[in-house]
């Protein structure tokens, strides 16, 4: 939906299927087992026994208050920019279990990259009982009085295939570089690259002049 209904007092409920909200929805919203909420609109208090999913793909998904219950999942999405999925609650977040699922796109994570998926006015309480990460970069979740945030604990730059200087600079950035915009920039263009592009891009990264 994508219409403006703030001012709908009622109740609705999401029995099956896929309720995009990317408009204001402002009654009170039960989310079944099965069924999912998602979209970058705007709803009212949500009671979560089946799916959210913010965005129509990266996106926020803003809500007066939300309750996760033990069958609820929130399908969390993030990318090697630094961009995640978030839930922005007005009021507060209740997490009663329940399962946080995040995927995460193909790409070169950085070190010490932060996502806030949950943020709260009115707190947050409670935590995940069950946590599906992604095998393609390790990921720490941290729980804050009104948010939660993914952390990347390890750069995930590959070094198979480099030699040389190539490899040295791959291996610097992998072990010590943090997040950074110009970081990230670079992190940008090496996303884009074949194998055999990234040991030359990386080798003019410490030889400028280089004519490779």
């Amino acid at each position: 939906m994508t219409g403006n209904s703030l001012g709908f007092a009622g109740s609705t409920t999401v029995v099956a299927g896929n309720l995009k909200v990317n408009g204001v929805l402002g009654s009170l919203l039960t989310v079944n087992p099965g069924a999912t909420l998602s979209g970058i609109g705007t709803v009212g208090n949500v009671i979560l026994n089946g799916i959210i999913s913010p965005g129509n793909s990266i996106g926020t998904l803003t809500v007066n208050s939300l309750v996760i219950n033990p069958t609820g999942v929130y399908e969390a999405e993030i990318n090697s920019m630094g961009q995640s999925d978030l839930i922005l609650a007005a009021g507060p977040v209740t997490i009663n279990g329940g399962t946080l699922a995040v995927s995460a796109a193909p790409g070169i994570y950085l070190r010490g990259t932060n996502y806030t998926i949950i943020q709260a006015g009115g707190g947050v309480t409670g935590q995940f009982a069950t946590t599906l990460l992604p095998s393609n970069v390790l990921l720490g979740v941290n729980y804050f009085p009104t948010s939660v945030v993914l952390t990347v604990l390890t750069t995930n730059l590959d070094t198979f295939g480099l030699t040389g200087n190539a490899l040295r600079v791959a291996e610097y950035i992998r072990d010590h570089m943090s997040a950074d915009p110009d970081i990230l920039t670079i992190i940008a263009a090496l996303n884009t690259l074949t194998p055999e592009q990234e040991q030359k891009r990386l080798i003019r990264c410490i030889l400028p002049s280089s004519k490779l």
